[in-house]
Order: structure tokens, then sequence, then C-alpha cells
């Protein structure tokens, strides 16, 4: 079989733009048509190019195989040489033969729907193809507005963040500083706690550094005077009462410090007497039936009379010292021992009474003792004494020259800070009368506010300056308690929250 000529890729460009008309009815309509009858017209060239096509073979198969052959196929390729050169007839005659050869190898259908399909696309568009076109469009569209959305959204939730970020942060500074503020307020009262207690400590310190030098010569020479005091001794070893002072009136008011709660009590003490005051004081307690404790020292006005009177009214007497002279009292332990042995077995002859109550010269927590003090509180346990210091004070030792309405406001300032008891300092001095003077005034302030008066005795809970090792260890074994309290409490607290989260995951 001879050679069978290739058309030449010359089909028409499917990507070349269409002309048509752009009225989709009309072109729509138009298309129908000419598609329609160039269907027609390929159908008929087709059967005519097949018809010529079995005519060719049949002559090539008669033809003789010889040198006329040769000189056809050398025609052929001077035919394809020059074909560029072609008439459009001739371009159409070979694109026949393409048809043919494409029919010969995929059959007569297959071709028929190429044709139909190259011809198609110089068919003017259908509508359901402008349909799709459009549909295209607005798909496109669609996509754009939602890739417009998603960027606004972003761009919102960034400009939410960058909002809420320092709502937040704002949010936490202010937790912070509240809980600044209450740690603040807590430090403030603790600081005024604390200068309260230096006040309560510097007064101690000034309790006798004020005295006159008057009252300091006496306490020197009171060895020497001592010969003067005539104790009176009593068999019978209890307290001497006189008839007339020990009234059943006075043992019928008397309260019991059980029955009174005790942030309400108060207990008036006296330091530094006898005085020539003494007995203006006991009036004064007598009319406002008031009883009060009185720390004794031994000085020319201690006499027999006026001690006992404080015990046949029924006020508390205790030990203070014997000579208030410091150098002497805290030279050494057993001058200390001495100072209080001496005031404890004269009061005792005096009266009758095993006094087991005293205050320290200057409190606990003065700073002149030679000695340990913590060395004399152990001997004082030991011995079976009670010490007390005090919590409130009307500072009439300070040498400040108080007027008795500003002594009676140092008081109520310290009463109504303390949480428990207060235990009240004030001095029997000769040189403070303002103290008597201010004395009723205090007592029907404080009834009136509710407070009771009660002497020192042994339900008194002792308020001390410097604590005792009893104390401390005490303390220790509180707040241990305490912290194992809060242990157990936080314990039950973890496990209730883990107990309603897991009723809340099932």
């Amino acid at each position: 079989m001879s050679k069978k000529r290739r058309k030449p890729n010359n089909r028409p460009n499917r990507n070349r733009p269409n002309t048509q008309s752009q009225n989709p009815a009309a072109q729509a309509a138009t298309g129908a048509e000419t598609a329609e009858a160039e269907v027609v017209a390929v159908t008929e060239d087709v059967q005519a190019e097949a018809s010529e096509t079995a005519v060719g073979e049949v002559y090539e198969t008669e033809a003789p195989a010889n040198d006329a052959g040769a000189d056809y196929e050398a025609s052929e390729t001077v035919a394809e040489e020059g074909y560029e050169a072609e008439t459009p007839e001739a371009t159409v005659m070979n694109e026949e033969e393409y048809y043919t050869e494409e029919a010969e190898e995929y059959g007569q259908d297959s071709v028929m729907q190429d044709v139909m399909k190259e011809h198609t696309f110089y068919a003017p568009r259908s509508s359901e193809e402008t349909d799709w076109e459009d549909d295209e469009e607005e798909e496109e569209a669609a996509y754009n507005r939602d890739s417009v959305n998603r960027m606004k959204k972003a761009i919102l939730i960034g400009l939410l963040i960058l909002f809420l970020i320092p709502l937040i942060l704002c949010f936490i500074l202010f937790i912070k500083m509240s809980g600044m503020k209450k740690e603040m307020e807590q430090l403030r009262e603790e600081l005024n706690s604390r200068k309260e207690r230096m006040q309560q400590v510097q007064m101690a310190e000034q309790t006798t550094e004020d005295f006159s030098a008057r009252d300091r010569e006496a306490y020197a020479n009171l060895e020497k005077e001592r010969g003067s005091i005539t104790p009176v001794l009593h068999q019978s070893g209890e307290a001497v009462t006189d008839e007339e002072e020990t009234s059943e009136e006075a043992a019928t008011e008397a309260v019991d410090p059980s029955d009174v709660e005790e942030g309400k009590k108060i207990y008036i003490t006296f330091d530094d007497g006898p005085s020539a005051n003494t007995g203006m004081l006991l009036d004064v307690l007598k009319e406002k039936n008031v009883k009060a404790s009185f720390f004794m020292v031994l000085n020319d006005r201690c006499d027999q009379t006026v001690i006992r009177r404080m015990v046949a009214e029924g006020h508390t007497i205790g030990i203070h010292s014997a000579s208030h002279v410091y150098a002497d009292i805290y030279s050494d332990l057993g001058s200390f021992k001495q100072d209080v042995q001496t005031v404890h077995d004269l009061l005792y002859e005096m009266t009758g009474v095993d006094v087991k109550y005293y205050r320290f010269p200057g409190g606990s927590s003065n700073r002149v003792s030679d000695v340990p003090v913590e060395e004399c509180i152990e001997y004082l346990e030991e011995a079976g004494y009670t010490y007390f210091d005090w919590n409130a004070s009307n500072g009439d030792s300070s040498g400040a020259g108080y007027t008795a309405d500003q002594l009676t406001e140092n008081v109520l300032r310290y009463v109504h800070n303390n949480t428990g008891a207060s235990v009240v300092l004030m001095h029997d001095f000769d040189t403070c009368p303002e103290t008597i003077e201010a004395l009723p005034g205090l007592i029907d302030t404080l009834r009136e506010e509710g407070y009771v008066f009660l002497p020192i005795d042994e339900t008194t809970t002792p308020v001390h300056h410097r604590k005792t090792a009893k104390e401390q260890a005490a303390e220790i074994e509180e707040e241990k308690a305490k912290l194992e309290k809060a242990s157990e409490e936080k314990a039950e607290l973890e496990r209730l929250s883990e107990e309603r989260e897991q009723e809340a995951l099932e």
C-alpha cells in the first residue's frame, strides 16, 4: 500500500474569540440552524471522501508494480512539498483526505463526532453555555465575597483581641491592687498595735525616772527609817479587818469575774503607794464602789492603818519594791530575791495576808536590770508569785503635766483599743492630785460604756510585756494547733472540690 498523506496541522483555532452577535436569543437561533446545516454538509463530505478513498485503494491495488509506481510516489512528494502553495480548494481536499484517514483508523462514527466537535466551536453559543459562564462568574464573585468576609472577620477578631487584652490586664491589676490594699490595711493595723506596745514599754521605762528628788531620797533612806514603822503581828495568819470597814454591803455587791465578758473587765492598779493621797483615793473608790489593786513600796507612809484599810475594803495588795532603787534591786539575782521577800514578810506581818502578786519596778520590759529578767521571772514562778504588767496607762508618771481630762482620755484610748481585759497603770504619788481628780469621771464614763471594775485575783489573766518560757511554749503550741486546723480545713475543701468535679463529669 502506498504511503498515506497526513493532513498538516492547520485545524481552526478553538480558542478563537467568538465574534457572533451578543444578543442571546438571536445567537441561540442562528447557532442552531448553522450547526444543523454544517453537520449535514460534513456528513455528505465524509461519505464522498469514503467513496473516493475506496476507489483510490482499488486503483493502487490494480496498478503494476513498476517504475510508474515510483514516479507516482515522487509526484506525491513533490505535491507535498508544494503543499503550502496550494489554493483554498486544495486545503479543503487535504482536510477531506485527513478525515478519510481518521475514518479508517477510528471508524466513521468517531470521525463524525470529531468533526461535529470542531465545527461546534464556530456555531453561536447556546443559552446553556451562556448560563454556565454566568454561573461561573457568580461563583467567582461569591468566592471573592467570601474571601473579603473572611478577611473582615479576621480583622474584627484581631481588633477584639487587642481590645480584650488591656481589659483583662486592667482587671487582673484591679484584683492585685485590692489584695495589696487589704495587706496594707493589715500592716497598718499591726504597725499601730506595735506603736501602742512601744508606748507602753516607754511608759514602763519612765515609771520611776520622773519621780521627784524627794521621793528618790525617801526610797534610799528606807532602811534608816524602818525603825519608825510599827508593824502589828498576828498569830492567826488571817487578814486583819476592821469591823467598821468590812460591811455586808461591800460583800453583797462583789461581782463574780466569771460572769463578766473578758473585753469588759477593768483592773485599776496603783503603784508606789502609800502616799499622802492614799486616803483620798480610798475615799473615791469607796464612794464609787470600785475595787482596785495596790502594789506597795516600803516608804515612810507605809503604816499598818492605811494598808489594813485597803484589805478591809476589798482591795488587792501586791509587792512592788522595798526601795524602788534600780541599782539595788537589779544588781544581781540575790538582791532581787531579797527585795521581794522583804516586802512580802512585812505585808504579812501587817495584815496576815500571804501576798502573791508582784509588779516589776519599771515593768518586766525594763532595760536597766543587770540581772536577766528571765531569771527573775523564773524565781517568781518557782516561789509561787504571779507578776502583772499593764496594757493601759493614764501617763501620770511621764512628767508631761497632764490635766485630769487628759489623764482620762489617755486611759480611754488604751481601753477602747484592747481586745481583752484592761490592766490600767496609775500611781499613788504625793505629787499627782490630778489622778484623784480624774478618777470619778473615768469610773462613770467606763461604767456607762458597760465596763466592770474588778480587783486582781487568781482568776485574772496576767498581762506580760515579756513572755515567760511557758507562755512562749503555749503560744507555739497554739500556733501549731492553728496550722493543723488550717491544714485539715484545706484538705477537706480539696476533697469536696474533687467530689464536685467528679459529679460534674458523671
